[in-house]
C-alpha cells in the first residue's frame, strides 16, 4: 500500500510538472487539445486507474505547492539514499535495494530485529519466501545501515507531514 501510494504521488508529480510550463502559457480548449495532445500516454495510462484513484490524482492537482514539496522530500531522501549506500560493494547495495520493495519490511528489520537470526525470522512469516535471504543477510550483517535507512524515511515522513 505504502509503495502504491508512493507511485500514485510520483505519477501524480510528474504528470503536473511535465504540464506545468504548458499551462502558464494558456489558457481553454487550445490548452486542453494540446495537452491532450502532447500527453496523450499519460492520459490513456491515467484511464486504466479506477476511478477512486483518478479522483485522487483530480483531487491532488489542485494543490501544485503540496506536488512540489513531496518532488523536493523525494529527491533529497533519493540522494541521502544513494550516499548510504555508495561505500558499500554493488551487491550489497542491490539487496538492500530489493529489500525496500517490501512495505515495512527495512523498518521492522531496524526495529524488531537487533541482528537476531530468531527475531528476524519471525519477522520474515510476514514476507515472500524470496526475500528472505536478502533480509536475515542484510538484518544480521547490515543492522546499522538498516537503522539508518529507516531515520532516513521517518525524516522524509516528518518533513512531508509537517
Amino acid at each position: 500500500m505504502k509503495s502504491a501510494m508512493s507511485f500514485l504521488k510520483q505519477t501524480i508529480l510528474l504528470l503536473l510538472l511535465s504540464g506545468s510550463v504548458v499551462l502558464t502559457a494558456q489558457t481553454g480548449e487550445p490548452l486542453l487539445a494540446q495537452l491532450a495532445e502532447e500527453e496523450k500516454d499519460a492520459v490513456n495510462a491515467l484511464v486504466m486507474y479506477p476511478e477512486d484513484t483518478r479522483l485522487a490524482i483530480l483531487e491532488s492537482s489542485k494543490y501544485p505547492e503540496a506536488l512540489i514539496k513531496m518532488q523536493r522530500i523525494q529527491e533529497q531522501t533519493s540522494e541521502s539514499f544513494k550516499e548510504l549506500l555508495s561505500d558499500y560493494a554493488q551487491s550489497t547495495q542491490e539487496m538492500i535495494w530489493d529489500l525496500t520493495r517490501y512495505p515495512g519490511l527495512v523498518e521492522r528489520l531496524a526495529r524488531e530485529g537487533n541482528g537476531s537470526r530468531s527475531n528476524i525470522q519471525a519477522i520474515l512469516k510476514d514476507y515472500p519466501e524470496t526475500v528472505h535471504d536478502n533480509a536475515l543477510s542484510a538484518g544480521i550483517q547490515y543492522l546499522p545501515l538498516l537503522e539508518e535507512i529507516e531515520r532516513l524515511q521517518v525524516s522524509a515522513d516528518k518533513a512531508f507531514n509537517s
